[in-house]
């Protein structure tokens, strides 16, 4: 159902996660919602190594996770669906602060024309490590505070690829299929205990 997540950046078999520039997706946001993100260029300075999310606690540990509303579906350079999603992590005072631990993206289909028609687990990305500093801030997005992930591999699952094209069609009179976007954070809390954030979000129209 979902591929093991890479272990590294720079060798995946499936390139289900692309980062972009914060600068030049935010100006993209203002171009167009079909335009893609897919550079890579590294223009802050990154610290390497990992942190042990365990060591000790913190008060500004986020304690709520939330998909932000600009997730959504875009398409790459080869045209080709993605998922575009925003994650916001936040401390107990609703500001924003960034997440130490493991995060699992997932998403789910179902057909909006069948009332009975069961939500279905399609693909999953486990394993993305939020506690390597180097990675950590590859997906951060400076200009959102938020984090930014772009969900390729569509393909591997024929209905949420059929969905998304049939979302993505602006001339279709009325699709009928919807996506549901997951996260879940396992990470540490302001107490220095385990805490499990979770959100996610409908994409339908």
């Amino acid at each position: 159902m979902g591929d093991p997540a890479p272990t590294s950046r720079h060798t995946r078999s499936i390139p289900p996660l692309v980062r972009a520039p914060a600068a030049i997706c935010a100006g993209i946001l203002l171009v167009g919602p079909l335009a893609s993100c897919r550079f890579n260029p590294q223009v802050r300075t990154v610290i390497r190594g990992d942190v042990d999310p365990t060591g000790r606690a913190w008060p500004f540990a986020p304690t709520e996770a939330r998909i932000y509303p600009l997730t959504r579906l875009d398409r790459d350079a080869s045209g080709q669906p993605v998922i575009i999603v925003y994650l916001e992590t936040v401390d107990r005072w609703g500001d924003f602060a960034k997440a130490l631990g493991a995060l699992e993206l997932r998403v789910y289909a179902s057909d909006r024309a069948i009332s009975s028609s069961p939500e279905t687990l399609e693909l999953s990305w486990p394993g993305i490590s939020m506690s390597n500093l180097e990675e950590n801030a590859a997906w951060y997005d400076p200009a959102s505070k938020m984090y930014r992930f772009t969900l390729g591999g569509l393909s591997r699952s024929g209905r949420v690829y059929d969905a998304a094209k049939a979302l993505l069609d602006r001339e279709a009179s009325s699709p009928r299929q919807r996506l549901r976007v997951a996260a879940s954070i396992t990470a540490v809390g302001p107490d220095g205990r385990e805490i499990l954030l979770q959100d996610s979000y409908v994409i339908e129209r």
